[in-house]
């Protein structure tokens, strides 16, 4: 039996966090009041560790994601010091696909908070709970940029420890950010942790280590991205259970439901690359952000290729039986774009075997090294990334050599 936070049981099935649940009164103020110089507008939610608000802060008219933690959360100074070390970490993080932590310290009460970039838009979790479908295009866009936001983090030495479709917020413009590092923990600052309850995280989400309470890195959270996508894809999470140590445990030992057995209708590949994602050993999933990006584009590659004749699929979602939908069929609100349809023309009017030689040029030059600030393109490359952006007819010239990346 693995030890828990006394309401974890009642908290886990709707995707909540299990870490220092407490009984206390709420943190924070109401609509209305003042914290430290931030007018607070408007509660967005309480978590494991404390409650956030949208408030605008008074000096700056900035609105921000206000996060107060409770007291219990960072009941000493040496707590207090890791939280502002690893908010001083994650101030470094600027990427377009992590929200970006503004400003921290102490309430005039003490409790501690952290301002953070107001993504606005909805999470991905409000998706399943609505049933909005959502094409295999989009879901992999959003599990790219994913990625490249925990990559970010992860650079820093930040592990995000409750990756799940409610912390991967969309952007009014339909971007991705990855919201809420509360139980993020830094293995450049941090201590080894020895307080607290042993379980941290969403038990629907949370890799086999992380329920076994065993040291993580950023393949935790790859399989936690995994575990998310997965849900999106096959409508019901990777597994369930009745109580919170019981699905931590069915991470731990249960076998995997292939995708393919639930919706038939996702691409193969992109089926095989979740379940990677998903393999209970660490060593068997992605070794790094890097090749699960490159996975994911040549998945996304061939699935624009595939939409030019079959049309926009879609996915099923939560509370759906996705055995007994006709495969391919709509499920809640459509989400077609007008740039799907530009793309899907322009694809059209592409000879396949330059759409071929895109996706090996893609991978070829994702798995040549780290990335340099500004790679070496073939004319090809150039031209049909140029493509891709504009959606304007262009000729395409002959290939022509390019050098290989230098060496840093």
């Amino acid at each position: 039996m693995i030890p828990l936070a006394r309401d974890a049981d009642e908290s886990y099935r709707d995707g909540r966090s299990v870490s220092n649940l407490f009984d206390g009164s709420r943190a924070g103020a109401a609509a209305g009041g003042v914290i430290s110089g931030y007018d607070i507008l408007e509660s967005l939610g309480r978590g494991a560790t404390g409650e956030v608000f949208r408030a605008v802060q008074r000096q700056t008219g900035q609105t921000v994601a206000l996060k107060v933690l409770r007291p219990e959360a960072v009941p000493d100074a040496s707590h207090y010091r890791r939280l502002e070390l690893l908010a001083a970490s994650l101030r470094r993080v600027r990427h377009p696909h992590v929200a970006a932590v503004l400003d921290w310290g102490r309430t005039a009460e003490g409790a501690a908070f952290v301002a953070m970039e107001f993504a606005g838009g909805f999470s991905l979790g409000r998706r399943l709970r609505e049933r909005a479908g959502i094409s295999h295009r989009q879901c992999l866009e959003w599990l790219i940029q994913a990625a490249r936001g925990l990559e970010a983090a992860w650079r820093e030495g930040i592990i995000h420890r409750d990756v799940k479709p409610d912390n991967l917020m969309t952007t009014p413009e339909g971007a991705v950010k990855i919201v809420d590092f509360g139980l993020a923990r830094s293995i450049r600052t941090a201590a080894p942790e020895t307080a607290g309850p042993p379980l941290r995280g969403t038990p629907r989400y949370m890799s086999p280590e992380q329920a076994l309470g065993r040291a993580t890195d950023h393949r935790s959270d790859i399989y936690s991205l995994g575990a998310a996508f997965y849900h999106l894809l096959t409508g019901r999470p990777p597994f369930d259970a009745a109580t919170a140590p019981d699905l931590a445990a069915e991470h731990i030992r249960s076998q995997l439901i292939p995708v393919a057995a639930l919706n038939p209708a996702v691409p193969e590949g992109l089926a095989r690359m979740i379940e990677r994602m998903l393999e209970k050993d660490p060593d068997e999933r992605h070794p790094d952000y890097e090749s699960l990006i490159v996975e994911a584009q040549s998945c996304l590659l061939s699935e624009m290729v595939r939409a030019r004749e079959s049309g926009t699929r879609r996915i099923p979602s939560e509370g759906q039986n996705a055995q007994r939908q006709t495969p391919g069929s709509p499920v809640g609100v459509p989400d077609a774009r007008s740039a799907t349809v530009r793309l899907r023309r322009l694809l059209a009017g592409l000879p396949a075997g330059l759409l071929v030689a895109g996706i090996v040029m893609a991978v070829v030059l994702r798995l040549a090294g780290r990335p340099p600030a500004a790679p070496p393109q073939s004319a090809l490359t150039t031209t049909f990334r140029k493509l891709l952006r504009s959606g304007q007819p262009a000729s395409v010239p002959a290939s022509e050599p390019s050098s290989p990346p230098s060496e840093p």
